[in-house]
């Protein structure tokens, strides 16, 4: 179980940290216990068994990440949609719950 805190009080403040430092060929499921706050940061869970579970109120609990199509890539050619997702899930067995994610488009 890892812990995820705005506060610094958990294992990271940022939810990518944790699934980053998660080893590929881990076994079993790693739960990522996610505490209120937002979290403004596009998530790639790339990573097969993880459990993101919000601890506490789920509309307090929210990952937000402000990403457009036309955003470009370093190499100067457009995201397009598939690329400018707030959350994008590749790994397999990958569950989320108890948490509100919000998705931004351009300045507001």
């Amino acid at each position: 179980i890892y812990r995820v805190s705005r506060d610094g009080t958990g294992d990271a403040d940022s939810i990518q940290a944790v699934i980053d430092a998660i080893p590929e060929d881990h076994p079993g499921t790693d739960e990522i216990w996610i505490e209120e706050g937002v979290y403004e940061e596009r998530l790639i869970v790339n990573r097969d068994r993880i459990r993101l579970i919000g601890v506490g109120a789920p509309e307090k609990i929210i990952i937000t990440g402000i990403a457009s199509a036309t955003d470009l890539l370093p190499d100067g050619k457009e995201k397009t949609t598939f690329l400018s997702a707030t959350v994008l899930v590749t790994g397999a067995d990958v569950e989320m719950d108890n948490l509100t994610i919000r998705r931004q488009v351009g300045d507001f």
